[in-house]
């Protein structure tokens, strides 16, 4: 009973650093999306930015109508 015991025990240890690796490549893959994210956010805020400008100097190229 005891050696059964000690045998459940080590496998629950197994599972809990089991469970901890995963956990610490969950925060790592979190903080690299999250990271992503960011820079592909800016970009975007980028691209909007050269659209507007674009479209201004587009505007302002057109003949005007009187």
């Amino acid at each position: 009973m005891g050696q059964k015991l000690e045998s459940l025990n080590d496998k629950q240890r197994e599972y809990e650093a089991q469970q901890q690796k995963i956990d610490e490549r969950y925060e790592m893959l979190e903080l690299r999306y999250r990271i992503q994210f960011g820079q592909l956010q800016a970009v975007l805020d980028s691209f909007q930015q050269t659209q507007a400008s674009l479209a201004a100097q587009l505007a302002a190229l057109q003949p005007k109508k009187d």
